[in-house]
Order: C-alpha cells, then structure tokens, then sequence
C-alpha cells in the first residue's frame, strides 16, 4: 500500500511540475500585456472558485461544509491560510515582477524556471535552522545549482545577470519559506481547503495591491 502511495504521489508531483513548466511561457507571454500584481489577483481568483467547487463536491460525500462550522478548524483554515497565502503572494508577485523586468530575447523563461526551481534545494537548507538533518545528496544538489546558476547567469561575467534574475531568486527563497508553511498546516486543514483559503488571501492581498 505505501509503495502504491509513494507511486501515485510521485506520478502527481510529475504533473504539477509539468503545468508548473508550462505556465512559465504564458507568465512570460502574460507579462508584457498584464501589471503583475492584476494578474496574479486573476489567477488566484480563478484558482479559489474552482478549489470552492471541488471542495463542494467531495463535501457531498464527507458532509462538510467549504467553510468548516467547527470554530477550531475554521480557525487553523485562516491563520494557515492567511500565512501561506501572504507567502504565496510575495513569492509569485517577485516572480512575475522579475520575469517582466526580463529584456527582449533575455530567455526568461529558462532563466526564470531555473532559478524558481533552486526552492526545491533551499528547503532542505532551511530545514537545517529547525534541527532537520540533510543527506549528502542535498549539498551535492546545492553545488550543481550553484554551477548551473553560474553558467545561465554569470558566464558571461557580471553584465548577464540581470535584475530579472535576482528578483525571482529573492522568490525561490520565499517559496522555500511557503512550502514550509503549507507542510505546517497542511496536516490540520487538508491539502485543497488550505490551498483554497491560500488563494482567496492572495487574490485579496494581490488586488489590493493592483489597485
């Protein structure tokens, strides 16, 4: 059964990691037509209405409501909520903002996938200031990213890094600190109603800013 578990859950991390690919040539695309703080208030819109709806849906077979009626798990719905959600805000607003600075034919996208994407070894470090013991494997990681940031960014020396590029590496740390946050809360709200409660306070937090 674990070993099932483990399958399926690495077959939907795959998946995600192939929209989340994807969505780097529509931010960049999206980019030059859309503010960055309206776009990503439209996305996360988008994103709580139908989380609401899936909700809805699988609250038809476990009889809760999307807005739990217990007060306690409403309560850890909003502070797991607002918390991931400002994390959620700052990260895409730095990405978005970077990937706008991008000049013409600067590959933002690669540069902008790349670098994002160094969250997924700045977590463990982190994890090591909360008593986590991380595994050779991961400073071996850490090394290669470093290389790989040189090559794509400062092998051309200090004139091929661009402010593009230091905004969204700003933002791979700020998704090191979300996805610490949603690992927190996720286990007392539940994988879709915290995402769902993390968007409403980005869509609220990124439209504010908007206007």
């Amino acid at each position: 059964m674990t070993r099932t578990n483990n399958i399926k859950g690495s077959l939907i991390l795959i998946t995600a990691a192939l929209i989340w690919g994807l969505a780097f040539v529509a931010q960049s695309s999206a980019a030059e037509n859309v503010p960055p703080f309206l776009m990503n208030c439209l996305r996360s819109v988008i994103s709580a209405v139908f989380l609401a709806v899936v909700l809805k849906i699988m609250g038809i077979k476990s009889g809760e409501n999307v807005i739990p009626t217990d007060m306690t798990k409403r309560k850890a719905c909003l502070i797991g909520g607002l918390i991931c959600g400002v994390m959620l805000t700052i990260s895409v607003n730095l990405q978005q903002f970077g990937i706008a600075l991008y000049p013409k034919g600067a590959a933002s996208e690669a540069h902008a996938g790349f670098i994002t994407a160094m969250y997924v070894l700045i977590v463990p470090l982190l994890s090591v200031f909360i008593g986590k013991k991380v595994g050779v494997g991961v400073w071996i990681g850490v090394g290669i990213a470093v290389v790989g940031f040189y090559l794509l960014c400062l092998s051309g020396g200090i004139d091929g890094l661009y402010l593009g590029d230091l905004l969204v590496l700003f933002c791979a740390f700020s998704f090191a600190f979300h996805i610490l946050a949603v690992d927190k809360f996720v286990g007392s709200v539940g994988g879709v109603r915290l995402s769902a409660f993390q968007f409403v306070f980005a869509a609220i937090i990124s439209g504010i800013m908007a206007l």
